[in-house]
């Protein structure tokens, strides 16, 4: 299968995605090896945290410089990349410090733990930053090193705290932070770039017509995802939950392949449009294809798994996954189109539209995840999904073709 080319431009994204994807999951089973049940708990909640958190960075640095600068020219791009990196260092301080008041007040493992997330929140917030401004700098293999950096000294600390009297959650935590601190120090030097905090308040004012929307759409993405799952554990119970997690995580590598098409594709996609408008559309059309074709085959493969590999894969929680798996690739095959869609919105700039798709399409599975978990359990809540998902294709293909159809229009 010939991909197109904004997925083969995103190759060293994908291996980037990957190094950063696994590295945390590295992380998980190192830390659920060392501690209680309780504190791996507590950690498991205050990484939630990050990631809520990490998203909306993303959305108001990350995504918001690679839409609006990854087609200026290289002086100013780096100087509005200086000014962005102030910004997520002052951003990461502001909800460290909100950690640590938190953490004050908040009784047992996971207030002990806040204080270290509110600690190392900036140093992670600026490395996040540096993988869209790599790839918006056409350094996406230095991009992967930068990450291999990260998981590598995050993953090797917390080996060699193991060993010592320090292996405690806490510290695991801190040598994971601390390794993306330094990361985010090689960024610097890769990038050239200083974070300039006298521009820093200037960021969000500036761009909140794009940063803050693409943060409001991570929220409504994942936010939708969380409650249908958690209502799904309420009415059905944890092992139909199971059931939907271990189809999620079989799916793990197209949502790596889908996060790193985004930040691969985003600056071509920019700089395609800015050159010649007319690419745009048949671009973004043959990567929302080429998605949910990889997506089906990857879906067929895990679909067809021989039981002990399943097993080895899931333990116990083969059997149930199994038979919803099905329904998690129409599901992802549709997702995986909408996403080329969503793309596309990216690279004409157009964050109110992109959003108000979002939140469409949010409301839909909202209702239609948790009115099929009342009827079906886990099969009945990934159906809604599914079914909410399949609209969502038109819901976002509509989106692209208004704005690019808006975007070739001349102004008077």
């Amino acid at each position: 299968m010939r991909l197109p080319a904004g997925l083969r431009g995103a190759s060293w994204s994908i291996v980037d995605q990957g190094v950063y994807s696994l590295s945390n999951v590295l992380l998980a089973v190192l830390v659920a090896r060392q501690v209680s049940a309780e504190e791996f708990g507590a950690f498991s909640t205050v990484y939630i945290l990050y990631v809520c958190s990490q998203g909306v960075n993303e959305g108001i640095h990350g995504e918001a410089f690679s839409v609006a600068y990854s087609a200026a020219d290289a002086r100013h791009r780096r100087h509005m990349l200086a000014g962005a990196a102030g910004s997520a260092l002052v951003f990461g301080a502001v909800l460290g410090l909100a950690c640590v008041a938190l953490g004050a007040v908040v009784p047992g493992p996971i207030g002990e733990l806040l204080p270290v997330l509110g600690a190392v929140l900036p140093g992670l917030f600026l490395q996040d930053l540096w993988r869209f401004a790599l790839f918006a700098e056409h350094l996406p293999r230095a991009a992967a090193l930068n990450d291999v950096i990260w998981g590598g000294g995050s993953t090797l600390g917390v080996i060699v705290l193991a060993q010592t009297s320090f292996d405690t959650v806490g510290w695991f935590l801190a040598a994971w932070g601390a390794a993306g601190a330094v990361a985010a120090v090689v960024g610097c030097v890769q990038l050239r770039v200083v974070p300039d905090l006298r521009r820093a308040r200037r960021w969000v004012p500036e761009h909140a017509g794009l940063g803050l929307r693409y943060a409001a759409e991570f929220m409504l993405l994942y936010g939708t995802t969380q409650v249908v799952v958690l209502f799904l554990g309420a009415i059905a119970g944890l092992d139909e939950v199971a059931k939907v997690r271990g189809a999620q995580i079989l799916f793990g590598p197209m949502y790596a392949l889908y996060a790193g098409v985004r930040v691969a594709a985003t600056p071509r996609l920019v700089r395609a449009h800015a050159g010649a408008p007319e690419r745009t559309g048949p671009l973004v059309r043959r990567i929302a294809g080429g998605l949910g074709a990889v997506t089906l085959v990857w879906g067929l493969v895990v679909w067809s798994l021989p039981t002990s590999v399943g097993e080895a894969l899931l333990g116990d929680s083969w059997a149930g996954t199994e038979g919803v798996l099905g329904l998690m690739t129409w599901s992802a095959v549709a997702g995986g189109i909408g996403f080329g869609f969503v793309v596309g919105l990216r690279a004409l700039a157009d964050a109110r539209s992109s959003l108000s798709a979002r939140a469409t399409v949010a409301v839909a599975t909202l209702t239609l995840g948790c009115l099929g978990a009342v009827l079906g359990a886990a099969r009945g809540a990934l159906g809604g999904v599914a079914l909410a998902e399949s609209g969502g294709v038109g819901v976002y293909g509509r989106a692209f073709a208004r704005a690019d159809r808006s975007a070739a229009t001349p102004t008077a």
